[in-house]
């Protein structure tokens, strides 16, 4: 467990918290939502084959709940505060001791600033906590600033950076505890200025385990296009890949250092059925390429979800 970095990212956080309150003064107003979402998708998941005799990333059917609270406080110095919780449940159907339940915690401030408020910058904390049937999973810490500006109506460039410390039961994965850092570089091109979007990302990250078996770095593009079919629906297509390399061998009896290659490409279908009710619907293909055979996996991707929503 390395405490050290948890009680730092810990205290980080709460001082800028504290400092960010103190500037904002007395809240203008409150807005919050509570939303509940059922869904269920076919994506890659890693889980014990007998066949391999190894855990096996394979593509599998998975129901998913999250229940979410969300809320926002303006403040008299223009600012915003946020803050999120939410409970996620994943049901692994063919691994039932693998099903997941995370609880999250976030809270943020954005404020705007500069000329015309093209400027936005953006700080926020979070802190997640798993478990699954048997005991819990790991517990996650992370801070985050993120710096946004408006070049005029169409586009918009946002850096950000994460710093993030994942303690992980030694009992489900030995010598899995995380240091995480993330950079990341998004361009925003509304063409129309509507909700037509074309958004662009590259990102790099690192994670420095315990053990060099979990250690990786890596490299990724993100892509998106948003197209609005009508007032209640958008269609929107993804593309993203990255590269992922691997500090030591895979294990103990195999000393290759394991690399792999993901591309993902989908298509959504968003509609709104009601201020309340919205739904989503999403096709695909997923291709993992890792020169450790039980790691790679390709196939068709699908997923449904609905979301009821109350303010």
């Amino acid at each position: 467990m390395k405490t050290g970095v948890s009680k730092y990212l810990g205290r980080m956080a709460a001082f800028g918290m504290a400092l960010l309150l103190g500037q904002g003064a007395v809240a203008q107003s409150f807005d919050y939502t509570v939303s509940q979402t059922f869904a269920l998708e076919r994506g890659p998941a890693t889980s014990f084959s007998s066949d391999a005799g190894q855990d096996q990333t394979k593509l599998e059917w998975t129901p998913i709940s999250i229940t979410e609270l969300t809320g926002e406080r303006d403040l008299q110095n223009g600012g915003v505060l946020s803050f999120g919780a939410d409970f996620t449940g994943v049901l692994h159907p063919f691994t039932v001791t693998r099903t997941e339940h995370k609880t999250g915690l976030d809270i943020g401030y954005t404020q705007a600033f500069g000329e015309d408020n093209r400027w936005r910058i953006r700080l926020a904390g979070e802190a997640d906590f798993a478990s699954n049937i048997r005991r819990w999973a790991f517990q996650r810490q992370r801070i985050g600033a993120r710096l946004q500006y408006r070049h005029n109506p169409m586009h918009t460039t946002v850096a950000g950076i994460r710093l993030g410390q994942r303690d992980q039961n030694e009992f489900t994965f030995p010598g899995y505890d995380q240091d995480e850092f993330l950079a990341e570089l998004t361009h925003v091109w509304r063409p129309y200025q509507d909700r037509r979007t074309v958004r662009g990302t590259l990102y790099g990250e690192a994670r420095r385990a315990e053990s060099d078996q979990y250690s990786y770095d890596e490299l990724g593009l993100r892509l998106s296009g948003r197209y609005p079919v009508s007032d209640e629906t958008e269609v929107t297509a993804r593309f993203s890949i990255y590269q992922r390399e691997f500090d030591g061998p895979f294990a103990f009896n195999n000393s290759t250092f394991r690399e792999d290659l993901r591309v993902r490409t989908t298509v959504e279908v968003d509609h709104e059925f009601s201020g309340d009710v919205t739904g989503q619907a999403f096709i695909g293909w997923d291709h993992t390429d890792s020169n450790i055979d039980v790691r790679s996996a390709s196939g068709a991707v699908f997923g449904v979800q609905i979301t009821f929503s109350t303010d």
